[in-house]
């Protein structure tokens, strides 16, 4: 764990990022980033590790409720009811509904595309942040991942690492914890694998309750991404979204996205729920399994709720 008291300056930084960056490793014009790590042969194997066809969710539940950590609350109402409306002499009734939602921020599930995210003007490979307009994105949109993430998954338990139900705000998870957590495992990390990390977020707002958790929750010390560049991982899950808050850089807003995002070309699943996963790795006593995430086919998005799905 590292000291949030440490001085950490933009000079650092940049050298954090330098050595995260994939911009040019697979070519000029290239808006997959990571993603080019998944091919036949990383499906292939991910479906292998289907035995007993038991399959977990990773997606919350959609929360239409505001709360310290939900200002902006995901929209669900009923525009059409099976009673109501129908066409007269009709046997048939219809139901149909709305849902709307931000799909960032603290509580719903959701997948960060590329585009999400610029630093020093740039997204990831270089890419002008301006071809990002009210339109859409011109590169590094959600499209780039319209075949799926589908490959082997990995669970990185840190909260069971420490023996805690759910890390406290601030902690901050170093290449070291990933490693121990790996070994704990008993999985190495390898080309194109979606890692889960859990600090146990989820459940300690489903245990004490919300709290302003974009002020105060555990996660990834910036320090432990070259870790995770060197496995060549093809995208990384959360179930809070990979940020230590308070961390140590102040004119740096979300350091493990910048990273992440920016310089690596992941693409990043926050606000997932890890418990029940957690769970069934520990009954099949594997932290290895197949992971399938199919986001909407969107042309130009930042992003969209997900319910990604771990198939053992």
């Amino acid at each position: 764990m590292t000291s949030q008291g440490d001085a950490a300056t933009s000079a650092e930084f940049d050298s954090l990022f330098r050595s995260c960056s994939n911009w040019g490793r697979w070519g000029p014009g290239d808006t997959k980033g990571a993603l080019n790590t998944v091919g036949p042969e990383q499906r292939i194997a991910a479906a292998a590790l289907v035995r007993s066809g038991v399959a977990v969710p990773c997606g919350r539940t959609l929360a239409t409720e505001a709360a310290a950590d939900n200002p902006s609350p995901a929209l669900h109402y009923l525009t059409q009811l099976p009673s109501l409306d129908n066409v007269p002499g009709s046997r048939v009734g219809v139901a149909g509904d709305f849902i709307g939602l931000a799909c960032h921020g603290e509580v719903q599930s959701h997948l960060d595309a590329l585009c999400h995210i610029s630093f020093d003007g740039r997204l990831y490979n270089g890419w002008p942040a301006g071809s990002v307009t009210m339109a859409g994105a011109a590169h590094c949109g959600l499209e780039v991942a319209s075949e799926g993430i589908i490959s082997r998954g990995v669970l990185l338990d840190i909260a069971t690492l420490h023996g805690q139900r759910w890390l406290p705000g601030g902690f901050t998870i170093s290449a070291d914890d990933l490693a121990a957590a790996e070994t704990a495992a008993g999985v190495s990390v390898r080309t194109g694998d979606v890692v889960l990390i859990r600090t146990g977020q989820a459940l300690r707002r489903e245990v004490a309750g919300p709290w302003d958790s974009a002020r105060e929750k555990a996660g990834l010390d910036p320090h432990a991404m070259p870790w995770l560049k060197d496995h060549d991982v093809a995208a990384l899950g959360f179930d809070g979204d990979g940020e230590s808050e308070p961390h140590g850089y102040a004119d740096i807003a979300a350091p493990i996205h910048v990273l992440g995002i920016t310089a690596m070309g992941l693409h990043f699943f926050d606000a997932l729920t890890l418990e029940p996963l957690a769970d069934e790795c520990a009954r099949q006593q594997r932290a290895e399994f197949m992971f399938a995430a199919l986001p909407v086919r969107a042309t130009g998005a930042t992003g969209c709720a997900v319910n990604p799905v771990a198939l053992f």
